[in-house]
This record gives structure tokens, C-alpha cells and sequence, in this order.
């Protein structure tokens, strides 16, 4: 067996209980109820910790395994008792909100408990990190929305407005600010706005998480955006380490409750175009524009 892998009581004694029945080892870690019993215990705290994250891909691999936990001998799992499908990742449940860990590219991400609930409509997600980096530069720049749109030539453009649509360029944003987007190539339909309803800003993280709103410069108070009101936004910038201790900027926008806005003016729905490349293109050069930051 490898080293032991260290968790925490709650996930050792969910993965011993998952493979024994009794006195008896169980034919699998594969049915429902044992999955659902390890991923409640990692979501417990919200967090995916370097040990969770190991226990995860021993089972995403279906490879042996030993955990350990404070008070608790080295348990073992082999891997004839190990069967969870490739695209397991951990789901939250109980009294945690939304996905807690999202598996991309560059590996796997836990998703911070302030993301909203996916309920409904489609959900998105998007990842980079990188090794070192100036994360008080990248913090800086999440947080000049003016300049969101010089993360490429397809970049939407986006200026801050108050409550009455007026321009808002000599302060950080607010919640309650409004964003106002001009997408490529609808100047003459006219703009998309969303609405920031959360900020957390401290030592490691920074987030900005907006929902589609009305025009505040209208009287309407119809939704202006190819979304519904249901759908958010998060962009989330967090200070980590690797595994081997060194340190990563990690950048990520999180989209939720994604349902296309029947309603709006936008080309992306009144034509009937597809709006899929135009939102990666730009969160993923977000995602470089923030992280190149200096």
C-alpha cells in the first residue's frame, strides 16, 4: 500500500464504513448510498484539503489506497473494493451549496461554499492557475471591472454604472453597482446588464458575484440580459499551494442557473445564435487577463 493518506474523522469513518458491512467487507465502494456518505463528508467543511484531494483521485483511478486519521489506525483500500466511475467528483449535500469540487484541466478545484446553488438551466465553469505570480496585481485587476474588456479582440466591453446608469470610474465596485456589457456586434440592439449582489474580498480570495438585472438608466424593470435573472456569475480569484508547496494563483468564473432570457433583445436570443463560444471565448481570456496581471 502507498503512504497514508491523512483526513479528517468524518472521511476516514465514511470510506471504513463504505467497504465494510459488519464484519464483512462489502463486494464495492459503488452504490449510492456509500458514495453519497464520502462525498457529505468531504463537503462538510466546504473545502477540498490536500488529503481529500489524494482520496479523490485514488478513487476517480480506482488504485489502492490508506487513510489515516487523528486517533484512528491506517485503514486500508484496495482497489478490488474501489469502483467509482472516471468523472467522479465530489457532490455537496446536507447543508453545503453547489458542487464542491469541479474537476478541469489543470486539476481538481474546490468550488467555495459563497457560489450559488445550481437548480436550474445549464452551469458553467472555467479554470486557470499558475505557479507565483503577482497576486496583488491580479486582485487589482479583478477588481477593475472598466478594464474587463481587454482580455481580447472578441472581449465584450463593461463599465460600472450606479443605480441610475450614470458611469462609475473612481472607485472599486460596490454590491449594488450595476455592469453594463456591450457584446460584439450588437450596437444597434443595445446592452446587457447584471447586477453585483456579492463581494468577498480578504488575504487569499477575492470574488464578484453578479445576476443578471434590469436597464438601470429604464424605467422598465424587465431583465436586459440573454440570461434570466435566475442565472449568476462568480469570479473568484484565490491564493493557494501546490501540493509541493509552491504558490499558485488560481483565477475561475463560475456560471450558475444559466437559462437563455426568452424576452431579451440580445442577438444571442432573437437570432437564435449559439452564445456557447462567444462566453468561453471571453472567461477564458478573463481568466488570462487577470492572471497576466503585473
Amino acid at each position: 500500500m502507498p503512504n497514508p493518506i491523512n483526513v479528517n474523522r468524518n472521511v476516514y469513518q465514511a470510506i471504513k464504513d463504505a467497504t465494510t458491512d459488519g464484519y464483512f467487507s462489502s463486494p464495492r465502494i459503488n452504490n449510492s448510498d456509500e458514495r453519497q456518505a464520502i462525498e457529505s463528508a468531504i463537503a462538510a467543511d466546504g473545502e477540498i484539503d490536500n488529503g481529500e484531494r489524494q482520496v479523490l483521485d485514488a478513487l476517480r483511478s480506482n488504485t489502492s489506497f490508506t487513510v489515516k486519521a487523528q486517533g484512528e489506525s491506517p485503514y486500508d483500500v484496495s482497489s478490488g473494493l474501489v469502483s467509482f466511475p472516471s468523472g467522479f467528483s465530489s457532490s455537496a449535500t446536507g447543508n453545503v451549496t453547489g458542487r464542491v469540487a469541479h474537476t478541469a484541466d489543470d486539476g481538481i478545484h474546490p468550488i467555495p461554499a459563497h457560489i450559488p446553488e445550481q437548480t436550474v438551466g445549464r452551469q458553467t465553469d472555467y479554470y486557470e492557475t499558475r505557479v507565483g505570480g503577482n497576486y496583488a496585481a491580479q486582485r487589482a485587476t479583478l477588481l477593475d471591472v472598466n478594464n474587463w474588456g481587454k482580455s481580447g479582440m472578441m472581449s465584450a466591453d463593461f463599465q460600472l454604472v450606479d443605480g441610475q446608469g450614470n458611469e462609475i470610474n473612481n472607485r472599486p465596485p460596490r454590491v449594488g453597482d450595476f455592469i453594463q456589457i456591450a457584446l460584439p456586434g450588437s450596437s444597434m440592439i443595445g446592452n446587457d446588464y447584471v447586477q453585483i449582489e456579492s463581494i468577498i474580498d480578504n488575504d487569499d480570495m477575492t470574488s464578484i458575484t453578479v445576476r443578471p438585472s434590469r436597464d438601470p438608466g429604464s424605467s422598465s424593470t424587465a431583465t436586459d440580459h440573454f440570461f434570466t435573472s435566475d442565472a449568476t456569475n462568480t469570479f473568484t480569484l484565490r491564493r493557494t499551494t501546490s501540493t509541493d508547496g509552491e504558490p499558485l494563483s488560481v483565477m475561475q468564473v463560475n456560471g450558475r442557473n444559466e437559462v437563455p432570457n426568452s424576452g431579451a433583445k440580445n442577438w444571442a436570443v432573437t437570432t437564435g445564435a449559439d452564445y456557447t463560444p462567444m462566453q468561453t471565448w471571453q472567461w477564458e481570456g478573463m481568466l488570462d487577463h487577470v492572471l497576466d496581471a503585473q
